[in-house]
């Protein structure tokens, strides 16, 4: 399986049982890098999936996207490093200067989550993260914000 996860991309299926998120509240589809201080994942849009409201994308969802993504890093890492981990409570303590920057289109396929940790405290993470295109002519960024995550 650690050959699997050298790589990219990798479906969020193969780290079942490392976090405690499931459906219908999955909504990390593959991470698709990592680097020392973080990666990126994507959302592959499904009309089906609770971020959506209507025929739009909730702003609220963009956030949990965020959270979701750095966790799927996170646990990607430790297991390309061979550390064993399972988190029994991950959940989002707050976030800070979030900035809504631009809508995500209807017609969009799917969005990049970039994350990056900043600070590390014991069971607490400062993450600045953003929302962005997956189109490389569009270097788009939708939202952006930092988030303080807990994970034991």
């Amino acid at each position: 399986m650690r050959e699997a996860l050298n790589q990219f991309p990798i479906d969020v299926s193969a780290f079942e049982g490392f976090l405690p998120h499931r459906p219908p509240m999955l909504w990390i589809d593959q991470v698709i890098s990592l680097n020392e201080k973080g990666g990126s994942c994507l959302v592959i849009f499904d009309k089906k999936k609770h971020y959506f409201d209507k025929s739009k994308i909730r702003q609220s969802s963009t956030i949990e996207w965020m959270a979701q993504a750095y966790g799927f890093v996170s646990i990607a890492k430790t297991l390309i490093l061979e550390e064993e981990i399972k988190l029994n409570q991950v959940f989002m303590a707050g976030f800070s200067k979030v900035e809504f920057l631009d809508e995500i289109p209807i017609d969009a396929k799917k969005v990049k989550i970039n994350v990056l940790l900043k600070i590390k405290m014991g069971p607490m993470s400062v993450v600045q993260a953003e929302v962005v295109s997956t189109e490389e002519s569009h270097n788009i960024i939708y939202v952006k914000a930092d988030l303080k995550l807990f994970a034991s």
